[in-house]
């Protein structure tokens, strides 16, 4: 007897909590790529993240389980989480894949409920640009000078 994919989930919190209900219902699920999708999550979407495995003669009954949850209530509106800006999400991936600094990236992203202000993310992004360069110079300066 083998087992079978029922669901599939790009969170870990999500497959345990999935197959805590299968379990409950009498069934016996296993959590597959817990492992290596915790320690290389930015291949986790790639590889088909966290695998929820029944036997084969269980894969019926854990499938009509699933479908048959209810779908989860929305957030209240102070608890949402705001979408960042995508243009500044992405000039902020820009500047932060050249110089190698994520902190320009979420400077730029600021998901946090209070928006700043345009030009005080530019200025955050310049002032963290002119350092990232003065870093990158000193290195360079230290390894050829």
């Amino acid at each position: 007897m083998g087992l079978a994919v029922v669901a599939r989930f790009y969170d870990l919190n999500e497959a345990t909590i999935a197959a805590s209900v299968l379990r409950s219902a009498g069934l016996s699920p296993q959590v597959f790529d817990d492992h290596w999708a915790s320690m290389n999550w930015m291949a986790r979407s790639a590889l088909g993240g966290f695998r929820v495995l029944l036997p084969q003669d269980e894969l019926a009954a854990g499938v009509e389980l699933l479908r048959s949850l209810p779908e989860p209530e929305p957030l209240p509106e102070e608890d949402a989480i705001v979408p960042p800006d995508r243009r500044a999400s992405a000039a902020g991936a820009m500047v932060s894949a050249v110089l190698l600094m994520p902190e320009v990236g979420w400077a730029l992203s600021d998901q946090s409920r209070r928006r700043r202000p345009v030009w005080w993310r530019t200025l955050t992004v310049v002032v963290l640009s002119l350092l990232a360069v003065g870093l990158w110079a000193s290195i360079l300066l230290s390894w050829f000078g």
